[in-house]
């Protein structure tokens, strides 16, 4: 998707008065501004010398799945309920040798 895209998205979703949590980088940008909680992606990365975005993915990774823990806990009974039904379905015609994944 096109940078251009997004940001109409995220005008729209804006105008909209959806809540917003951003994800990015240390500094400003326009985006922040729509935002309605931001949350900085740490990195020692440099901006094009560097190997890869191994401390960046990691910190995105560990934000993502604070939110989704902090969401499911919301309502974890239902969420929980939830979850086993869609994997349930989604899951029944597989099977495994290995004891340790087999379901009750």
């Amino acid at each position: 998707m096109q940078i251009r895209t997004i940001f109409c998205l995220l005008l729209y979703f804006h105008e909209q008065k959806v809540p917003i949590i951003l994800l990015t980088g240390l500094g400003d940008n326009e985006v922040r501004h729509y935002a309605d909680y931001v949350l900085d992606v740490t990195t020692r990365e440099r901006l094009y010398s560097k190997i890869g975005n191994f401390s960046s993915n990691a910190s995105v990774h560990l934000l993502l799945d604070i939110l989704y823990a902090c969401y499911f806990a919301a309502d974890y009974e239902k969420n929980w309920q939830t979850r086993r039904n869609l994997s349930h379905r989604a899951e029944s015609l597989r099977s495994s040798q290995n004891e340790i994944m087999r379901e009750e």
